[in-house]
């Protein structure tokens, strides 16, 4: 329902640089993001991507500590809904797949 901003183009990022995005509240940054993160357009098979949908609070941590802890606590936390889905329901539960 809304504009198409981009069509038809090619990105490049190369290893070791850093990008920053920059545009008005409700540009589509954040969907941009998310569609990268997602995966919904094509990444090389060896990139890794990760979108925190929120900002993380301040701290003595790197960027890299703080996404490899984000996703450990992330982990944990699908472990423990896997665990409830198993025996609430069983190995047969559709919810499951969204975990794996």
């Amino acid at each position: 329902s809304g504009v198409e901003l981009v069509k038809d183009c090619t990105i490049e990022l190369t290893i070791g640089r850093r990008y920053g995005i920059v545009g008005q509240n409700g540009c589509g940054k954040t969907n941009f993001l998310e569609c990268l993160a997602l995966k919904e357009v094509p990444i090389p098979e060896h990139m890794d991507l990760y979108h925190l949908k929120e900002e993380a609070a301040p701290s003595d941590k790197n960027a890299i500590e703080s996404v490899v802890d984000y996703i450990k606590e992330e982990i944990e936390r699908l472990e423990q809904q896997e665990q409830t889905i198993m025996e609430e329901s069983g190995p047969d539960d559709e919810r499951l797949q969204a975990i794996y």
